[in-house]
């Protein structure tokens, strides 16, 4: 259901304000609105400085946690919840904050010291790599030679030999000395001594063939000495970066600290940001919201403890942009985060959640309809949910499968696949059935897919009858009974009187009901046809009624056709695991055999789960949005967003 919002107006004393507004927090029931003050003598304060040095502080923490999980990585149990912490316990953490943050800037530090290493590293590397072709040259890179011998070295961008070499320079002074130093796959290293007076003459023809200087800095070493040093440098580099991340492991204890402060962090940019929506004076605040009807008492009483004047009024639906907030039990609870995946209710819906729960489930398992997998997500859902201590939202989201997964073993059973034809191969192979004899209760899909099509045409009619009356239901309620029942009344008993000429014509032991369902839905079309154009005047009443039957007789055959895909879904998983069941069975009667089998049983039959579970989830949510919900839903709602506790590790336990 919706829940009725109410206005809330909180005024309290400047002094009292820490104290009002982080009980406001921790009990999570007021969305706070931006207070006008245009006709009132009230300031507002300017808290976007605060909100980036908290939002500054938060990224640090963001940080040094992402650094710490790379290298020192906690262990965590799956569906950890947040660590519970008191009121008296929160108070006293805080003054440790600082110190956290502190530690997040050794952190930061370390991983930057471990970063600059690294890039050390790949420096030297590269170095090293340029000098290693020039291993045999027995003299400095940057040897240039003795008073009468010229000396220079260099490349040609190709591999030559001393015979090759010889070839391309024919008139090479005799007074100058090639010495190759190395040959690689595109280069030739050469070193030259010409003496001075055919230096220039010798360096013109060997540019003759493309010969050119280093284009790095020369060094005055010997190649050999020079990487002995960078391989040192690279050794020192590597060093810093283990003791840096061996400092970063021993912050490793220091992580409850850190997320404690990032939590605290997160709340006080959440005040602040609440603060800058408050009414001040000089001595007192005041403080406007929406808040749900039922928490308004309970709310008024906590904070008037702390001296605060609270204040409730009706609110407007029609004119104000009011917050909406739904509230279920735990059978349809599941179904509030698809309803907001999609929409939240508008100023004239009625919560979709309870007309869309029990079908959600009954057209997941008729897509799915596998027993044994509906066993295996019942059991893994139901583990989460009874057994562990999961936070109530990830139990919720495990609940809507913990229901699908029931639905999905009840059709599995009624079909007879448990882990596709399973049960009966090991019902011939163990057992002497009858001729035709299957492990379905009912009927098998494979055998009988005619069937299967029907059954799910008759629970999609079934399905669209139930938005019609949540229709029926929505226009009693924000229209009136007459346009109900010329509307929504008149569709539904349409599909009935339709459903009872079809079941008159094919089931000869129903044909009495054949002429009475004919009338009947001619009978309700006209109405329908009717109330189609009672906005209209004139010849637009001729136009809206021809529109009116277009979309009827369009809209319902599109959507009755559609509900197909349960057929579809629910022979594809059956389908893809009997292939599955053969393709393990083709070992044979040995270990190999054996083997095989339980390799692609295994396997196969968990892509299966994996691919038709989110088949039929995507599927099952097209159903709800595209079907359903256009018999009477809009949404355009807004969203309930409390100023509350949102932190990541820490929540409070209230203490009694």
């Amino acid at each position: 259901m919706i829940l009725t919002m109410k206005h809330i107006s909180v005024i309290g004393l400047t002094k009292d304000r820490k104290d009002i507004l982080e009980t406001l927090q921790r009990c999570q029931a007021v969305e706070v609105t931006d207070m006008p003050t245009q006709d009132l003598p009230l300031n507002k304060r300017d808290t976007s400085g605060q909100i980036s040095m908290f939002e500054r502080r938060i990224n640090m923490a963001n940080t040094a946690l992402s650094i710490l999980d790379e290298y020192a990585p906690e262990k965590k149990a799956m569906f950890e919840p947040r660590r519970d912490i008191t009121v008296d316990d929160y108070t006293k953490n805080i003054s440790e904050c600082d110190d956290s943050l502190e530690i997040c800037s050794k952190i930061i530090n370390l991983s930057q010291a471990i970063s600059d290493g690294k890039t050390n590293v790949a420096r030297l590397e590269a170095q090293i790599a340029t000098l290693r072709p020039w291993l045999k040259l027995d003299v400095p890179m940057n040897y240039r030679g003795t008073r009468t011998v010229d000396s220079f070295i260099g490349t040609i961008p190709e591999p030559l030999n001393s015979e090759e070499l010889a070839e391309k320079l024919p008139d090479f002074p005799d007074c100058a000395d090639i010495n190759i130093i190395n040959i690689s796959g595109d280069m030739t290293c050469i070193h030259v001594l010409a003496h001075k007076s055919c230096s220039e003459e010798a360096e013109a023809q060997l540019r003759h063939i493309g010969f050119s200087r280093p284009g790095w800095s020369l060094s005055h070493l010997v190649c050999k000495e020079k990487i002995r040093r960078l391989t040192n440098e690279i050794n020192d580099n590597i060093k810093k970066s283990e003791e840096a991340k061996a400092s970063i492991s021993e912050y490793g204890s220091k992580r409850p600290d850190i997320q404690f402060a990032l939590d605290y962090l997160t709340m006080r940019r959440d005040k602040y940001e609440v603060i800058s929506k408050l009414g001040l004076t000089k001595h007192a605040f005041i403080l406007n919201g929406y808040v749900p009807a039922n928490e308004a008492d309970k709310l008024a009483k906590k904070l008037e403890k702390h001296g605060a004047y609270v204040e409730f009024s009706d609110v407007d639906i029609e004119n104000e942009d009011v917050p909406v907030k739904l509230k279920n039990g735990g059978f349809v609870r599941p179904m509030e985060s698809l309803t907001a995946s999609y929409s939240m209710p508008g100023k004239k819906d009625i919560d979709p959640s309870p007309f869309m729960a029990f079908f959600y489930y009954l057209l997941y398992g008729l897509m799915f309809s596998d027993a044994g997998y509906g066993l295996l997500m019942t059991l893994a859902t139901g583990f989460v949910i009874f057994f562990t201590k999961a936070e109530q939202k990830t139990k919720d989201n495990m609940r809507l499968f913990f229901y699908c997964g029931i639905s999905t073993m009840f059709w599995g059973l009624l079909f007879g696949s448990w882990f596709g034809d399973l049960a009966t191969r090991i019902m011939y192979g163990f057992f002497n059935p009858p001729d035709g004899a299957t492990a379905a209760v009912w009927f098998d899909p494979i055998a009988s897919p005619m069937t299967l099509i029907i059954l799910s045409i008759i629970v999609g009619v079934i399905h669209i009858i139930v938005g019609l009356i949540a229709k029926f239901v929505a226009e009693c309620r924000f229209e009136s009974v007459f346009v109900a029942l010329i509307d929504a009344g008149a569709q539904i008993i349409m599909l009935l009187g339709l459903g009872a000429f079809c079941a008159g014509t094919f089931v000869e032991q129903l044909a009495f009901l054949k002429n009475i369902g004919l009338y009947v839905t001619i009978a309700a079309f006209a109405v329908v046809i009717i109330g189609s154009t009672r906005e209209a005047k004139g010849i637009k009443k001729l136009a809206a009624a021809l529109a009116g039957v277009y979309n009827i007789v369009t809209g319902y055959l599109s959507d009755i056709l559609s509900y197909s895909r349960l057929m579809a879904l629910g022979l594809t998983t059956g389908a893809i695991g009997m292939v599955v069941n053969r393709l393990a069975t083709l070992g044979g009667n040995s270990v190999v055999g054996y083997i095989m089998f339980v390799a692609i049983f295994i396997f196969g039959h968990a892509i299966n789960l994996g691919i038709n579970a989110l088949g039929a989830y995507v599927h099952c949510n097209r159903l709800q949005y595209v079907e359903l919900y256009k018999q009477f839903y809009e949404g355009g709602g807004r969203a309930f967003e409390p100023f509350g506790v949102n932190t990541k590790y820490y929540k409070f336990r209230e203490e009694n």
